[in-house]
């Protein structure tokens, strides 16, 4: 399987951009070799990409567990924290952020964190409540 990322300029009507890629791919079809899963396309636009990733993590339940309160929210439990969010993106406090980010969680021990910016929330408020 492979995967090629097309972009075109943004004066660009995208749907006539989708005609000449399938038009391209059209003309390949007769030169690919036999018993090939044919080249396909979708349109994607970058800014419904999502802003927010949402992992769950638990002491207490297993990974079956936790999925099933993954797939029905209304088993959560919610908190909301109020407060000023600040960008770190150098200085000792992002340096500080990045290795108690690679203390506590093993999977960051081999990302590029360095260079990340780091969001600090100074909490204000916290408001909880069930599904």
């Amino acid at each position: 399987s492979c995967s090629i990322t097309l972009q075109f300029a943004l004066d660009r009507n995208i749907d006539a951009a989708a005609q000449d890629v399938q038009a391209a791919i059209t003309k390949t079809l007769r030169s690919l070799p036999a018993g090939l899963t044919p080249p396909s396309y979708q349109k994607v636009n970058p800014a419904d990409q999502p802003i927010l990733f949402l992992v769950l993590s638990s002491k207490m339940l297993s990974l079956s567990q936790l999925d099933e309160y993954a797939e029905n929210w209304s088993r959560c439990a919610w908190v909301r924290i109020d407060g000023v969010a600040e960008l770190l993106t150098k200085g000792e406090d992002h340096r500080h952020a990045v290795e108690v980010l690679e203390r506590k969680y093993a999977q960051y021990r081999n990302m590029p964190l360095r260079d990340a910016p780091i969001i600090r929330i100074r909490t204000e408020h916290v408001s909880q409540w069930h599904g």
